[in-house]
């Protein structure tokens, strides 16, 4: 596929899972436009895990008509606000807690998926989501997609605007094509 199509189809799964995240959260999408870049995965990390170490992701594999990975990154305020829209009484990030942000997550990767799938011609399934706070907890290279460093890694940074404030998101794409 060209950077284009590939750009495209990135565009159109993050505006899914933003829509998807904006359904379930009952907040709006912004309206400034999604931020979309291409990047080396060298650089991968330092834009979804700053330094500050306040960020979480939740990714899933993807197999199908398109395979490789799919995530969301976001900080951890931004975390614990779709959190207790969705678990009564929360409280940090406990086993019920990431079990709700993982499930967050996978309605939105596979409201994402089938955005890739109308791009590539068929059928994208993600996997069970992983969360961490770590390239490493999230991306599992090695055992993925061992060739992962040659592959292009498509980024798309877009807002909702929820009742509790402008929450920020980052959809991350790494297709093996």
């Amino acid at each position: 596929m060209s950077t284009d199509s590939l750009s495209e189809i990135a565009n159109a799964a993050a505006s899914a899972a933003a829509d998807a995240l904006a359904s379930l959260l009952d907040c709006r999408v912004g309206h400034a436009d999604a931020r979309g870049e291409r990047l080396e995965l060298a650089v991968l990390e330092d834009k979804i895990f700053p330094e500050s170490g306040d960020r979480l992701a939740v990714f899933a594999d993807l197999v199908g008509a398109t395979r490789g990975l799919a995530g969301l990154a976001f900080t951890n305020d931004c975390a614990r606000l779709m959190i207790a829209r969705v678990v009564r009484d929360a409280d940090g990030f406990g086993p019920r807690e990431q079990s709700a942000l993982r499930e967050i997550g996978n309605i939105a990767l596979s409201a994402a998926c089938g955005a890739i799938a109308s791009g590539s011609g068929g059928t994208v399934i993600p996997s069970v989501p992983r969360i961490g706070d770590d390239i490493s907890e999230v991306l599992l290279i090695d055992e993925v997609l061992p060739g992962m460093h040659r592959l292009p890694v498509l980024v798309v940074e877009f807002d909702l605007e929820c009742e509790d404030g402008p929450l920020g998101v980052t959809f991350v794409w790494v297709p093996e094509h």
